[in-house]
């Protein structure tokens, strides 16, 4: 599903990633661990496309990144950086607003979608209550709930735990194990 070879990623002088070689294949969950600093999000931005490589061969489902991006990244789900939603909003509202950008099914079709994908990251319970009100936790829950609407082939999560306490990283890691299953 992922695959490097000699990935390099320079900022001037400065090595961002150095020679990485990555084999990740369906049904992996996967994760870097390391300083901050020391690559990991650089790594994401150049498996999504975002940025450009200096040396070496990036492929995600099976095709070359970035020359073969935009056949691949329709298949793919990801969060890069803090999740963004409409505070005054309740999660299924804003899920609804992404989902109305899709113009492929009905509106039973996407009501259906957006009460699966809260299900599934337990977040059912939330009603109408704006996403301002929600703990860091329950937005990280909302954010992949948004990535799992379009049934990606592959998701791509930078810092999912990242300002979490103990228990909501505990939680997020349950739900990513589950996702995998």
């Amino acid at each position: 599903m992922v695959e490097t070879r000699g990935l390099v990623k320079h900022y001037g002088t400065v090595a961002a990633v150095e020679s990485l070689d990555l084999e990740v294949e369906e049904g992996d969950l996967y994760g870097f661990l390391g300083p901050n600093g020391s690559g990991k999000s650089t790594t994401v931005r150049m498996l999504l496309g975002l940025v450009f490589p200096s040396a070496g061969r990036i492929r995600v489902l099976g095709r070359d990144i970035p020359a073969q991006g935009g056949s691949v990244l329709p298949q793919v789900g990801a969060i890069v950086e803090e999740p963004g939603f409409y505070g005054h909003l309740s999660g299924p509202r804003n899920l609804a607003l992404i989902e109305s950008a899709r113009r492929d099914d009905t509106r039973r079709g996407r009501r259906t979608r957006i009460a699966d994908a809260i299900a599934k990251v337990g977040l059912e319970g939330t009603g109408r209550r704006p996403v301002k009100a929600y703990s860091t936790g329950m937005k990280q829950r909302l954010a992949i709930a948004a990535v799992l609407l379009r049934r990606p082939r592959l998701v791509i999560l930078d810092e999912p735990t990242n300002g979490l306490d103990p228990q909501g990283i505990h939680e997020i890691r349950d739900l990513l194990r589950e996702l995998v299953t």
